[in-house]
């Protein structure tokens, strides 16, 4: 038997900030031997059961780094930023990757900083409901490189959910950053021989845990679909599709009995730089959770 699985539209959950006030920076006033990038993300979550059961959320944050030149990727991986691409056709085991050097890191406020949502479903939108405030939060450095502040979504005030999220924009101290639509989900995805079952009352599927297969149409060459194989809140494993829509999951990856989910992430990546930001590194995703309990 395969279980098929109908990926919908994602609509969104985001909650109100308040920004405090600064000016963006002058490109002239960063150290000659420093460069700027501003990293943004985006993640439109969505939950899909057997019988389509959704809870949808968007989740953002920006991050306007100062670094030293020829540091880029070394800050990239000391905050966790690092852009992998995912394996073809297989798992492996995440590992925790070190910066390549010392990078000292200076995130900068450059308040307000605002969140647009995009659709293009004709549905008439309230500004008020669809342009939301990132909060600046102190960054938590334990190591001593990194200084400055994350912009987040709060996720304490729920807004009206919307019919489709196509794409996004910011503005940033008044600059805006247009033109980042986010990646597609597949339509359709098989969990071969998998049967509908419930996992605490929440509709899920039961699978081999001596492994299964994910079968998905052509994956776009653009923007992968990562699958994340998730154990008590951890990731246990990394996958990717090979060229053919394929993918296995086999014993180890699957961690044996008991319930996991899979977390599969269209991605894509927009980078390009900007006379006042820097480098835009833009990193855009739909995600949907698979509840699934191995036996």
């Amino acid at each position: 038997m395969r279980a098929v699985l109908g990926f919908v539209a994602v609509s969104s959950q985001l909650a109100l900030g308040v920004g405090c006030s600064a000016a963006v920076v002058d490109p002239a006033s960063i150290d000659s031997g420093a460069e700027a990038l501003s990293v943004v993300e985006v993640r439109a979550h969505q939950t899909v059961g057997p019988m389509g059961n959704t809870i949808d959320r968007l989740d953002a944050s920006a991050r306007f780094l100062t670094v030293g030149k020829d540091a880029r990727e070394a800050a990239l991986d000391l905050l966790g930023l690092g852009w992998a691409a995912p394996p073809s056709g297989t798992c492996v085991a995440p590992q925790a990757v070190a910066p390549s050097t010392s990078a000292r890191v200076d995130l900068r406020d450059l308040s307000p900083v605002t969140l647009s949502v995009l659709s293009n479903t004709g549905v008439a939108a309230d500004p008020s409901q669809t342009t939301f405030s990132l909060e600046p939060r102190a960054f938590p450095d334990v190591a001593g490189l990194v200084s400055g502040v994350v912009f987040v979504a709060p996720q304490t005030t729920p807004v009206p959910s919307f019919p489709r999220i196509d794409g996004v924009s910011f503005a940033v101290g008044g600059r805006a950053l247009t033109g980042f639509e986010l990646p597609e989900l597949p339509s359709k995805v098989r969990l071969v021989g998998a049967l509908p079952t419930t996992i605490a009352g929440v509709e899920a599927y039961s699978v081999e845990a001596g492994g299964f297969d994910l079968v998905v149409g052509t994956p776009s060459a653009t923007d992968p679909i990562v699958v994340e194989v998730v154990r008590s809140g951890v990731v246990h494993a990394r996958c990717g599709f090979d060229a053919a829509g394929k993918l296995r999951i086999d014993a180890v990856s699957a961690g044996g009995v008991g319930e996991l989910g899979l977390v599969l992430r269209a991605q894509r990546r927009v980078v390009r730089d900007d006379a006042v930001l820097g480098q835009v590194d833009a990193r855009l995703e739909r995600v949907v959770e698979i509840r699934v309990v191995a036996r």
